[in-house]
């Protein structure tokens, strides 16, 4: 049991202390965890009806997307002086291919890869072993390190991500721990996020 609880929380250490490749590092250390504990697949894995899941996750989109361009975004810029730096992606800018191509590994590596990491593998598997108890704070944590890992867009993007990783996390734990909900609302997000760095928005 105490090498699962560590297993739980290891993935979090490469992610926060090499922003960006040690995602890819994490998600290696979930994938053998999840080969070698059944308990593990079964935590992270957990989901609810497609349909369901989708209309879950498209409405949670479009509501943390307009929640955060009407509200937070703005306040979080006035408290540190600047907006989150975007500039990674100015090639996105009304370039088609390059907006398709961001698209494309928007839709799938962060919302997949992501989610199954921080939500189902670290809130989902964690709350199983660490009790019911332990989700809020495992929530807070997973989304921490995942505003940590988008450190590139300065400290306003980092706070504007981990907001917004608490909200999948919220959109996870309210849908009974519902992996495909958490992804398919990280996607709707993402592809918002995308389409308006290339209208320029």
């Amino acid at each position: 049991m105490h090498l699962r609880k560590i297993l739980v929380l290891l993935p979090l250490l490469p992610a926060l202390a090499i922003p960006g490749l040690g995602t890819l590092i994490a998600a290696g250390l979930v994938i053998v965890a999840l080969f070698a504990f059944s308990d593990a697949r079964q935590a992270t894995f957990t989901r609810g009806p497609w349909l369901r899941s989708l209309g879950i996750g498209a409405i949670s989109g479009v509501a943390i997307a307009v929640l955060m361009g009407m509200v937070v975004n703005d306040l979080l810029a006035k408290l540190f002086g600047q907006a989150s730096d975007f500039s990674a992606f100015n090639s996105v800018k009304g370039n088609t291919a390059e907006y398709v191509r961001l698209l494309l590994l928007g839709l799938v590596y962060g919302p997949v890869v992501e989610e199954i990491i921080f939500r189902g593998f670290v809130i989902g598997w964690g709350s199983k072993l660490f009790g019911q108890r332990a989700t809020p704070l495992l929530a807070l944590v997973s989304a921490a390190v995942f505003g940590i890992t988008h450190w590139y867009q300065g400290w306003t993007g980092v706070c504007s991500t981990g907001i917004i990783g608490l909200g999948y996390g919220l959109v996870y734990i309210v849908s009974s721990r519902n992996i495909v909900a958490a992804i398919f609302t990280h996607m709707t997000l993402n592809a918002i996020g995308v389409t308006e760095l290339y209208l320029g928005i």
